[in-house]
């Protein structure tokens, strides 16, 4: 059962740090390039993912998976409204979600989404094989 409310918790506290992590890499000033920047924050985007997922698992033990996979799906629609207003106070040229080069082409959200749902799954399978165990790693479960 999806319980929303863990849900939208785990998805804020997932948004929020793929924000801070952004608003970290555009404040940075010049960096590495476009493509370094680019990498980190697809790494800032899949800790994200994880850490709204295993906290959505962690709050629901009666669907953790399910929770998990909507929670860190969540964080990136969370997070778009900011990139939008990232594309409309930078002028880009480039349009938002249409042309050749968009800030947000549809393929790429639909990536970013299936990221998530991947992520946020291994989050939740991690969490639930951890209360298994009783927190112990590589432990057989308690009886």
């Amino acid at each position: 059962m999806l319980r929303t409310a863990a849900v939208v918790r785990a998805a804020a506290a997932g948004a929020l740090l793929l924000s801070a992590w952004t608003f970290i890499l555009v404040t940075a000033g010049p960096g590495p390039g476009a493509g370094g920047r680019g990498a980190w924050l697809a790494l800032g985007a899949a800790v994200a993912y994880v850490v709204a997922g295993a906290l959505a698992a962690r709050d629901t033990p009666d669907a953790p998976l399910s929770n998990a996979i909507v929670a860190a799906m969540a964080a990136l629609v969370g997070w778009l409204p900011l990139r939008a207003v990232l594309w409309w106070a930078r002028g880009e040229a480039r349009g938002l979600v249409t042309g050749r080069d968009a800030a947000l082409a549809p393929t790429a959200l639909f990536s970013q989404l299936l990221l998530a749902a991947a992520l946020g799954l291994a989050a939740g399978v991690w969490v639930t094989r951890r209360r298994a165990t009783g927190g112990n790693s590589g432990a057989a479960p308690r009886r």
